[in-house]
């Protein structure tokens, strides 16, 4: 069943011949004015000679050979459709424009039926013969053109055919024969009332414009790919596009291709390795002209494609560099291969094209130069922070015992690497930062002696401590071989900090046989004897892995350290076991201040020699008479400026002769020689709260 222009049909040959009576209205309606003379004169005869209806036949046939040659010529019209789509289709169009008389006739058709049928008995025999003629007539014509367009039928479908059969292809005959199937669409759907029709027709033809978007869709893929394909394909994609009036989208696509190669062969390089990468971009750029002389052959007359390399440049090259930085750690290598990168970019757009790059290309690139500098210095400190972080566990020996970092040779290679990328890049402006460099280089070494002194290990203190020494030894042999690098006055400012490492360093050291081998000031009550022996065996471990020179300089500093130690070890707790009297106290005292002097003085006399003499004012202080007590508390303040009166009248108290004495004169006396004492070195050595704090300091 179909539903068409307002009727419903339930044959196929019914619903034909109305779509074919449709067609071709001019040439119908002539034919009919003809026929209905022709059969009035014929009809006219044969009543003069018989009344009956068995002329029909005859009639027919007079009508058909009459009109034969209208018939053939309408059928030769319809089969050059078939032969040839393209002509076919112009004259389709003509066709189309009969459509819409096609419909006064077939109500013309309906009307004289109904006529005949209605008066037939009224109008007799002539009428009759004279409806029958026409629709006769009529039908023959609509059985021709109803075969006519079902050889257009077959047409789209060997057209849906070739593209499913190949897809990817960019005919262009195939697609001026689409368009004019599609226009015939439009034109019939323009003479149609019907709805319902109209969809029809649609869904009739939406393979053909399906057909049109593969082969447009085609033309840009062709394009956007255009060095993967022949000059053929690129001709025949670009003359489609212009076609459909998007010229424009040619340099589009154009630009895609270029992106894409430019992409594909980048993607295929190692990111991490800088200089590799941006050499290949700009090579690429480079041998950009030379690739799209291929296909300027292909581009529309009007399509510069100098222009294009210009614009592609000035984007493209511009993003694939912004995201390169942002993708990537900040480093001056980095910063300084892209800056020569972009360098060269200028000089080849300026010197094949005549053109400057775009303010954005010039801007980043300013950007760059400006953060060059401050990234170096960010680099050359990460360099020496993992130095100094890796430092500790490199501790190594030489043969003669001496622990050493390779830390101080490592920092000034550095500073030389360094020194070296500023004038090697682009910018050199390794003479605008040298003297902040060196500066870096030293608060580096003061890091580095601080980092080891905070471990509290005393072979990495030990190795940084030599390290003090070689470090300026170091330094001199670098200014030698670098004169333009380090000159007069940047020789004490990198020997400086050594100097600080190395006092810092033996007092480290110093600190830590107290902590390990005495552990708290009031063992010295108990353990007098143990505690010297782990002294002596804790120095004659370092005399084997420190310099002669700087275990000397040690011996001073723990004997100097040693005995405020040893003189509130007193206050702290009381001799074991308890002396009877202060006869037996100042035995126990002599013996323990003589082995000291005597220790002192095997190890290193020179060095040792204030140290002997405070220790024995020390013993001759808590066993003379109280007269002479002033004179040798100045002895120990003058040693110690912390042994404040207080302390000494704390001690002099731990005597067993105390009570004899006036303790309120001799405090007055302690008052007065104290005066005279230099309190500017703000000593440390005891503890002025020893209620409270029983430990090395």
């Amino acid at each position: 069943m179909r539903f068409f222009d307002g009727e419903l049909f339930t044959n196929k040959n019914d619903f034909e011949l109305k779509v074919t009576i449709l067609m071709h209205q001019d040439e119908l309606d002539v034919a009919k004015r003809e026929a209905e003379v022709e059969a009035f004169r014929f009809i006219s005869q044969k009543i003069g000679v018989s009344t009956n209806l068995e002329t029909i036949d005859q009639i027919k046939q007079t009508v058909q050979i009459k009109h034969s040659k209208k018939i053939s010529f309408l059928r030769a019209r319809v089969q050059g459709v078939v032969s040839n789509i393209e002509v076919g289709i112009n004259n389709l169009k003509k066709s189309s424009k009969d459509l819409h008389n096609v419909s006064y006739d077939n109500n013309s058709i309906e009307k004289e039926s109904k006529t005949v049928i209605g008066h037939i008995g009224d109008l007799g025999q002539f009428k009759t013969m004279q409806a029958l003629a026409i629709i006769w007539e009529r039908s023959t014509l609509i059985d021709e053109l109803i075969g006519d367009f079902n050889e257009t039928d077959k047409t789209m479908e060997s057209i849906s055919n070739y593209m499913k059969k190949n897809p990817n292809s960019i005919p262009i005959k195939l697609l001026l024969t689409v368009e004019s199937l599609i226009s015939f669409e439009s034109e019939l759907i323009d003479n149609l009332e019907s709805s319902e029709l109209k969809k029809y027709v649609e869904f009739h033809f939406k393979e053909m414009h399906e057909c049109k978007k593969r082969v447009i869709q085609n033309a840009y893929d062709t394009i956007e790919n255009a060095f993967v394909h022949e000059i053929d394909s690129i001709i025949r994609a670009n003359w489609i596009l212009i076609s459909i009036g998007q010229h424009d989208k040619i340099i589009e696509c154009i630009r895609t291709a270029i992106t894409q190669e430019f992409y594909a062969k980048m993607e295929s390089k190692d990111r991490n390795n800088i200089v590799l990468y941006l050499n290949t971009l700009n090579e690429l750029i480079e041998n950009l002209p030379e690739q799209l002389e291929l296909l300027i052959p292909a581009l529309p007359a009007d399509i510069d494609a100098l222009e294009l390399i210009t614009s592609f440049s000035n984007t493209e090259i511009f993003k694939i560099l912004t995201n390169y930085r942002d993708s990537m750690p900040q480093t001056a290598s980095l910063i300084d291969a892209m800056i020569k990168c972009m360098k060269d970019i200028e000089c080849t757009l300026r010197a094949l094209l005549g053109e400057s790059p775009s303010n954005d290309f010039l801007g980043l690139m300013m950007e760059l130069q400006s953060s060059f500098e401050k990234i170096l210095y960010d680099d050359y400190q990460k360099f020496l922070n993992n130095i100094i972080n890796l430092d500790e566990s490199s501790v190594a020996t030489r043969r003669d015992g001496i622990y050493f970092t390779p830390a101080p040779k490592d920092m000034i290679d550095r500073l030389l690497d360094a020194y070296n990328f500023a004038k090697s890049s682009s910018l050199d402006i390794a003479s605008v930062i040298r003297e902040n460099l060196i500066e870096i280089l030293a608060k580096s070494f003061e890091s580095l002696g601080n980092n080891a002194m905070s471990t509290g290990k005393t072979k990495y203190i030990m190795g940084m401590t030599n390290n003090s020494q070689d470090a300026v030894k170091c330094v001199t042999d670098f200014k030698k071989s670098n004169p333009h690098l380090i000159l007069k006055e940047d020789f004490a400012t990198l020997t400086k900090p050594w100097v600080e490492i190395r006092k810092k360093g033996l007092l480290a050291l110093s600190e830590n046989i107290f902590v390990r081998s005495v552990g708290s000031d009031e063992e010295f009550r108990v353990n007098f004897h143990d505690i010297l022996d782990n002294i002596t065996d804790s120095l004659e471990d370092m005399s084997n892995h420190l310099y002669q020179p700087l275990y000397k300089k040690l011996l001073g500093i723990v004997s100097h350290e040693f005995i405020p130690h040893y003189i509130q070890s007193f206050l702290m707790k009381p001799i074991m076991p308890k002396p009877q009297d202060q006869e037996e106290f100042e035995s126990v005292i002599f013996q323990e201040c003589n082995t000291l002097s005597s220790l002192f003085n095997s190890l290193e006399p020179n060095l040792c020699r204030n140290s002997m003499e405070t220790i024995e004012a020390f013993r001759d202080f808590m066993s003379d008479d109280y007269d002479n007590l002033h004179d040798l508390f100045h002895i120990i303040a003058k040693e110690y400026s912390d042994f404040t009166p207080s302390l000494a009248i704390a001690l002099v108290k731990k005597r067993l002769d105390n009570k004899n004495a006036d303790l309120k004169e001799v405090s007055d006396a302690f008052e007065m020689m104290y005066k005279n004492i230099d309190t500017s070195r703000n000593d440390h050595f005891f503890n002025q709260d020893l209620a409270k704090k029983s430990f090395l300091k």
